[in-house]
């Protein structure tokens, strides 16, 4: 919510693998991201992307850590 209403961010276009996660991974992404100083929007295309990111794998960690933990930093553009 914003001062003077709500806003709508799109859903990225993906092939779902697994949904577990997702809302978890959306909701870590979206605060990390504030608390790096994002703004609102810039906060919900990082969680929306980090969220896509998740349901690209199976299960709710992710296979391979370290690739992970690149790609948070460059979405962030700090380190992880």
């Amino acid at each position: 919510f914003l001062p003077g209403g709500s806003v709508f961010y799109p859903s990225a276009h993906i092939e779902i693998a697994d949904t577990v996660g997702a809302g978890d991974s959306f909701t870590a992404g979206f605060i990390s991201a504030l608390l790096a100083g994002k703004n609102t929007l810039e906060s919900m295309a990082l969680a929306t992307r980090v969220a896509a990111h998740v349901c690209q794998h199976h299960g709710a960690m992710p296979q391979h850590p370290q690739h992970f933990k690149r790609y948070l930093e460059a979405e962030l553009g700090t380190p992880a």
